[in-house]
């Protein structure tokens, strides 16, 4: 006996679901778009600035322009004048157009380490704004254009080391004198030994040293019996019934 077909259990209301979710997918899409765009700044207030260059080495089309180490806007385009000169504009944000002064000067920083950039800096932050779509030299600072200048100065700063550390050199002699020294101040007779040069030597010197206290011994017993003596002579001389009442 045939068992009867099963049948598809059927969704209620799936065309309209089906509508709602073609209609939904393309609305989220859109959203996330817009979403991004705002968040990237599309539909933020925005100026633009022209910056005129020699040339386009180490510029690029999204390049960040900051002011004191913080991002303000960015590269939107750069095209070849008829002069030669390159043309970049740059869009900054109407929030951060407050730091753009006629006196603002916009240098291109191009380190040995790192990306490019654009740094701009306001020696006079209450110097009239900076309008609108204003021309500016775009001043470029290249590190890697001093290398040649900086790997010389390194070749000399080293060629006067090894003519210092070399065999015939003034400062090995210094060094091993002072060696030499070393170890003679670490004999019996410490510093004196090497000052001397030698124990002998300084051997000598302890006893002209002893010799000399032993006479200063003798002069200061000297010294005393002379001032006895004296006081003797005083005593006979000038004492009552001396012989100055004598003479007298």
């Amino acid at each position: 006996m045939e068992r009867p077909a099963l049948s598809a259990p059927r969704i209620p209301y799936l065309r309209l679901k089906v509508g709602i979710l073609l209609v939904l997918v393309p609305l989220i899409v859109v959203g996330m778009v817009l979403y991004t765009l705002h968040a990237r700044g599309v539909f933020e207030a925005s100026r633009t600035v022209s910056l005129l260059a020699a040339d386009a080495d180490g510029v690029s089309t999204g390049m960040p322009v900051t002011f004191s180490g913080f991002p303000i806007g960015r590269v939107i385009r750069m095209s070849l004048q008829d002069d030669g000169r390159v043309h970049v504009e740059v869009r900054i944000p109407e929030k951060e157009a407050r730091w753009l002064r006629t006196t603002s000067v916009f240098t291109l920083d191009q380190p040995i380490i790192g990306s490019a950039k654009i740094r701009v800096t306001t020696p006079d932050i209450a110097a009239p704004p900076l309008p609108a779509g204003a021309t500016v030299e775009l001043v470029k600072r290249d590190a890697t254009a001093q290398l040649p200048q900086i790997l010389e100065r390194t070749d000399a700063v080293l060629a006067n080391v090894e003519a210092m550390t070399g065999g015939d050199s003034s400062l090995r002699d210094t060094l091993a004198s002072l060696q030499v020294l070393s170890r003679r101040m670490s004999g019996e007779f410490g510093a004196l030994e090497g000052l001397t040069g030698s124990p002998e030597r300084a051997r000598q010197v302890l006893g002209t040293l002893e010799r000399a206290d032993a006479l200063v011994a003798s002069l200061r017993q000297t010294s005393r019996q002379l001032e006895q003596l004296t006081a003797r002579a005083d005593q006979r001389l000038f004492a009552a019934g001396g012989m100055a009442d004598e003479t007298r």
